[in-house]
């Protein structure tokens, strides 16, 4: 079992090891999040098929739904991490700004100074300690005060990165912009205009544009866009299917609209992507 896995009846785990990273080549879906630290070593990973370079004091912090691919790694290359259940995520940052997770997945890698290195060696000798005490009655409760702990000081460091707006309106975007996320993973690739989101909103392609603009700096557009070149991106790497069965399954009239699509966010046609090294 890799560390992006829990066991069963867990909702989380901790530890330190070399031997529990994904296999060199190996991709996968996470459907947990993870806290990682390196402890030295190095690895080149792919998450949402952008690179990142992990050093020895790189924090790695990943969201459940991403596509992790380990390119490959040092045979030195050891790491302490956190692996728990989404749900301990979502109650940890229920209070904070919706743009907080975006960020996150924006960019989940950070180069540690001394004193956060000392933070994160005692959160997770902590919670490795927890996660062997199963008769401690409070150990699940300890761990999630932990988590959220962590979660919000990464919070008010990061705070100035994105957009904080405290209008009147403030509460309404954000509901909207989390309902505009979520409905994007649910629908995106195959749905990709800005009218059909905004309809299952109630709202104008204006307004939705205004909302995202102003929680995540990006236009609805641009974040419709960028998910679904993600997405035709994994199905090209690494799925069996023919190009024109993918423009069929993602609903584009025909494998040249599909093509024009990809070529205009990329620079290079499905093939030559696909065929890429």
């Amino acid at each position: 079992m890799h560390i992006l896995q829990l066991p069963d009846g867990e909702i989380f785990k901790a530890g330190t090891d070399k031997n529990e990273w994904l296999p060199q080549g190996k991709t996968i879906k996470v459907d947990v999040d993870t806290i990682i630290f390196c402890r030295k070593g190095t690895a080149n990973i792919e998450i949402d098929l952008i690179p990142y370079e992990i050093v020895a004091n790189t924090q790695l912090i990943i969201i459940a739904g991403s596509i992790v691919h380990n390119i490959s790694n040092s045979d030195d290359f050891k790491i302490s991490y956190i692996t728990f259940k989404h749900e301990v995520y979502d109650e940890a940052t229920a209070q904070l700004e919706p743009s907080f997770t975006f960020f996150l997945k924006e960019y989940p890698c950070v180069q540690l100074g001394e004193k956060r290195i000392n933070k994160m060696n005692y959160l997770v000798e902590a919670m490795e300690d927890f996660y062997y005490e199963k008769t401690n009655c409070f150990r699940i409760k300890i761990f999630k005060n932990n988590i959220q702990s962590f979660l919000l000081d990464v919070y008010d460091k990061t705070r100035t990165l994105f957009k904080i707006d405290k209008s009147e309106e403030v509460g309404r975007r954000e509901e909207l912009f989390i309902k505009f996320i979520h409905l994007i993973h649910k629908y995106c690739p195959q749905q990709r205009e800005v009218g059909f989101y905004a309809g299952k909103l109630y709202i104008t392609s204006r307004y939705l544009s205004s909302i995202t603009q102003n929680v995540a700096d990006k236009s609805a557009k641009y974040i419709i866009d960028k998910h679904a070149i993600q997405r035709i991106k994994i199905m090209l790497k690494y799925s069996n299917m023919s190009i024109q069965d993918i423009s069929y399954e993602l609903n584009f009239p025909d494998q040249s609209f599909f093509s024009r699509y990809f070529k205009k966010h990329t620079g290079m046609s499905p093939l030559e992507y696909r065929t890429k090294p």
